[in-house]
């Protein structure tokens, strides 16, 4: 498959090397065609050429595997067949209840970049500098397709050396919550990569009736304690605690680790 996967976890960028070959006792099922269920009878993804996918059970399987902490969010994972490529795509769904999409045409991105500096230098006060995330500003300001019921964003990062970090997410909205596309990939490479996202990934998962967004009942349904602002800030309280989530693991693994073992794999953030 592939030499290298940037693995994404709750919104914090991590630079992780993973080689299939040396996971080759690991039992996932690597779906390459076909349409296939993901979540609990909310949507079907029906996979394109050249992509496969991992259902849920994988997904964090593989995640385990490799060290990472998983989210418990997650519903499916999306991968180039092409061993050249190093991107995935996390997919995950919270049932938050119906998000609103009232302020599609009032989305403050001044207002909202604005907190996510805030709350990430505020933040940083209490990390040493070599673990110090900073935000630079949007690589896409949100926006939200009305068609799809989508809200897009990407957010540019770095590091105290000037790395660059970037993620795109996708918010696919639903009548109980939403689905969230976590792209994860090389700055270089994210223009081309986003295009298999919108072009190929999006259109092909379908969510199922009953479960759709206009599927929403106001007599019954309960409806989300925020809107799309509130759905944007909520990736910074992802990315923060998901960051402090993996420094402990790491920790705890250097604790526990023999003398005779290799170091763990380095994080990028």
């Amino acid at each position: 498959m592939r030499k290298y996967i940037l693995l994404f976890v709750a919104a914090l960028f991590l630079l992780i090397p993973f080689s299939p070959a040396a996971h080759a006792e690991l039992n996932v099922n690597w779906v390459e065609s076909g349409s296939v269920d993901v979540g609990d009878k909310l949507a079907t993804f029906t996979i394109p050429d050249q992509l496969m996918y991992l259902n849920k059970e994988d997904t964090l399987k593989l995640q385990q595997e490799i060290g990472d902490t998983p989210t418990e969010l997650e519903i499916g994972s999306i991968f180039p067949q092409n061993e050249d490529e190093s991107w995935l795509v996390v997919v995950e769904y919270e049932d938050v209840g119906y998000i609103t999409d009232e302020e599609k045409n009032d989305i403050d991105a001044d207002a909202i970049l604005d907190s996510y500096k805030e709350g990430t230098e505020e933040n940083n006060k209490g990390r040493a500098p070599e673990d110090q995330l900073h935000v630079v500003g949007w690589d896409v300001p949100p926006f939200y397709d009305q068609p799809t019921h989508t809200l897009h964003w990407s957010m540019i990062g770095e590091d105290n050396s000037k790395n660059q970090l970037i993620n795109y997410k996708a918010q696919m909205l639903t009548r109980e919550g939403y689905v969230s596309f976590t792209l994860v990939t090389d700055p270089a490479n994210l223009a081309k990569d986003k295009q298999v996202l919108m072009d190929k990934i999006i259109p092909n998962f379908t969510i199922k009736e009953g479960k759709r967004y206009e599927d929403f009942d106001e007599s019954t349904d309960k409806v989300a304690e925020y809107g799309l602002t509130g759905l944007v800030l909520g990736g910074l309280f992802k990315w923060l605690t998901g960051r402090n989530k993996k420094n402990k693991l790491q920790e705890q693994q250097q604790e526990n680790q023999n003398p005779q073992d290799p170091p763990p794999p380095a994080s990028v953030g």
